[in-house]
């Protein structure tokens, strides 16, 4: 059995869908922002950071 679990864990797929998973909430964040930019300004107007245009592009982008 450890032989099929490492077989699984070892292969190329496995590692994409494994930092697929690990990274979500970073580029699902980017991408929330992206498609709603006016709520990503509120968002860091609410935590203070201004100008807070500039902070949702660099989330964005980063």
């Amino acid at each position: 059995m450890p032989s099929l679990i490492d077989s699984i864990v070892g292969s190329r797929p496995f590692g994409y869908l494994a930092r697929a998973i690990l990274t979500y909430m970073f580029w699902a964040s980017g991408l929330a922002k992206l498609i709603d930019f006016n709520a990503g300004v509120a968002e860091m107007s609410h935590f203070g950071l201004e100008p807070a245009p500039l902070f949702n592009t660099a989330v964005i982008v980063t």
